[in-house]
């Protein structure tokens, strides 16, 4: 179990080692999934929170957060994910951390008022695994904490998650949303996106969230999901939950 646990860690921080810039682009080319989850931090997060962006890669959702005066902390496997973001940010607000979300037995208990898991479910298939990142999330979260997670459904495309992501964990979305509840998190809501490449991007936009454009697009998604059976047929899952 030891061994099969470090072999993961090994090949997805090497996976993302060698990808660092695709990562940090990805975004540009799906605006409207990072616009909605500032939206949804920006909800659920005030600028006293204490925030962990657990897998967050090179920072894209970090350093907006830090540089608009939130507290973070940057946790990732991928040392030069981690590079990238030290050399990008110049915040008091930011703390980076290598480690692995299945391992977090140094972080203290009841610290964050809201924990970001936004990539680490796409590298983690074994169950009992995912059980451990669930609790370890629970127990360094506040009472009444939160957390966000995002997920790749089996409606997405299977072929290409499966060929280049290593350790590519593909959901059912109900089968998902039942694994919160059997780890002691209640669900606040559940937003399915699709097609999130409809949504263009010129790359500087993004440094504008206010602007009324991405408003509106955030306000379709989620007027999209008042439909309770939307988020089942998704192909990327979100799902706001609270610590019981």
């Amino acid at each position: 179990k030891t061994i099969e646990l470090c072999q993961r860690a090994i090949e997805v921080s090497s996976y993302y080692d060698q990808n660092v810039d695709v990562e940090w682009n990805r975004i540009n080319r799906y605006p409207i999934e990072f616009a909605l989850l500032i939206h949804l931090i920006k909800e659920y997060a005030n600028k006293e929170s204490k925030i962990l962006d657990a897998g967050g890669g090179p920072g894209r959702y970090s350093l907006w957060l830090a540089e608009t005066g939130y507290d973070v902390h940057l946790l990732d496997l991928s040392m030069q994910n981690l590079c990238w973001a030290y050399k990008k940010s110049s915040s008091k607000h930011l703390k980076l951390i290598r480690g692995d979300v299945v391992n977090l037995e140094f972080m203290a208990t009841n610290y964050f008022d809201l924990v970001l898991l936004l990539g680490p479910l796409y590298h983690i298939p074994d169950e009992g695994e995912r059980n451990l990142v669930f609790h370890n999330i629970n127990r360094i979260l506040k009472s009444g904490g939160v957390l966000i997670t995002e997920q790749i459904t089996i409606h997405s495309n299977l072929k290409q998650t499966k060929d280049y992501v290593p350790y590519a964990n593909i959901v059912d979305p109900i089968g998902a949303s039942i694994e919160f509840q059997r780890n002691n998190f209640e669900i606040i809501t559940q937003i399915g996106l699709n097609n999130p490449t409809k949504y263009s991007c010129d790359g500087n936009s993004l440094n504008d969230l206010l602007d009324p454009i991405w408003k509106k697009r955030v306000r379709e998604i989620l007027c999209q999901n008042e439909n309770n059976n939307y988020w089942k047929c998704s192909e990327i899952l979100i799902h706001v939950a609270k610590k019981y």
